[in-house]
């Protein structure tokens, strides 16, 4: 699917489904919200109900569905009164992995990225789940400072190329939960639930958009940084080759 046929998908709020290649055969199905010709920004869809927000590299996406099978689920979808509540990124440039992180890192969200890269304890062709905050970002990737099952964060941050990146979600219920009880390394988890509650992003502003949580985030950012976007995406630094060996 071209990028011009998704940004119509954007503008009309129709569905797709992504079938991506790594892991092999996962399909992501929601809303489309942002695109380029590198990054898929989606907004998931789980059991007809908003789930979170998926980064998904545009190589690492099989191939497209956008049929019938999409267009009955938007009806339910209608009917629930849940399309009625998605909403649109003022996004004025070309969205690319950096950006993303940029935000990610920023307002220090909490976030999972999924890589296809083979490691010492990864079987090849396997996926590797790091689930923690991005701590920085330079033009060729990133560091995480991740999380484990048992609530144990890493002592220090693992360095993630872009490249070796295959799917970034957060704003999700499963992350939302989890880090209510499992807080970043000093802070406390009663005083991280005031502060999502009461930030600035979430309060009423003049110079701030009426839409509530990540989305008025991202689009606070946005606005902040429209020069320095219109930079990365001029200057193309992390466009994905999709011959990269994972």
């Amino acid at each position: 699917m071209t990028t011009k046929r998704i940004a119509e998908h954007i503008r009309q709020r129709m569905t797709l489904r992504a079938t991506l290649r790594t892991p092999a055969g996962t399909n992501v199905f929601g809303f489309p919200m942002a695109v380029s010709d590198d990054v898929l920004l989606m907004r998931e869809i789980c059991d007809y109900q908003f789930w979170g927000v998926v980064a998904i590299p545009r190589n690492n996406i099989a191939n497209y569905r956008s049929g019938r099978y999409e267009r009955f689920a938007e009806s339910i979808l209608k009917t629930e009164k849940v399309a009625s509540k998605i909403g649109l990124l003022k996004w004025k440039t070309p969205i690319t992995l950096k950006s993303t992180f940029e935000f990610l890192c920023r307002f220090h969200i909490d976030t999972s990225v999924t890589t296809g890269y083979q490691a010492a304890n990864v079987e090849p062709g396997e996926k590797r789940f790091y689930l923690g905050r991005i701590t920085s970002i330079d033009d060729h990737g990133l560091l995480i400072r991740s999380v484990d099952a048992l609530g144990k964060w890493d002592r220090k941050p693992t360095r993630i190329t872009f490249a070796q990146v295959t799917q970034v979600g957060f704003d999700d219920p499963y992350i939302r939960t989890f880090f209510r009880h499992v807080p970043c390394p000093g802070e406390q988890a009663a005083v991280r639930k005031t502060r999502r509650i009461q930030s600035p992003i979430d309060s009423p502003s003049k110079n701030r958009p009426k839409q509530q949580g990540t989305l008025a985030q991202l689009n606070a950012w946005l606005a902040e940084n429209h020069e320095y976007l219109l930079r990365i995406a001029e200057q193309n630094t992390i466009r994905l080759t999709g011959k990269t060996r994972i």
